[in-house]
């Protein structure tokens, strides 16, 4: 289970779409559903119920939720107190071709 599983899992959770999620996250819904597939592979179980295309969340995954936001929000408030001291001394300038 890695940051970005729990990322991208937090993102389905409160869409309950995986397109609208891929787009928030900037990723392929492809890349979204495979995440989840792999979460679900280690946890040995579904996080979501897919009802005609209307997606809810499983027991496991209300608990997955619940357990995952704390560590999600933390892991980017250390980042952000990791990076503080970062400065550019001049704009960071990127091209695309």
């Amino acid at each position: 289970m890695t940051i970005q599983q729990l990322t991208v899992f937090l993102a389905v959770c409160e869409d309950l779409n995986y397109t609208r999620a891929a787009a928030r996250v900037f990723i392929s819904r492809q890349a979204v559903r495979q995440n989840i597939s792999e979460l679900e592979q280690e946890l040995s179980g579904h996080l979501f119920h897919n009802d005609r295309n209307r997606l809810s969340l499983t027991a496991k995954g209300r608990l997955l939720r619940d357990k995952a936001e704390p560590i999600v929000r933390d892991f980017r408030e250390l980042k952000r107190i990791m990076n503080a001291d970062i400065r550019i001394e001049r704009p960071l300038r990127l091209g695309i071709s």
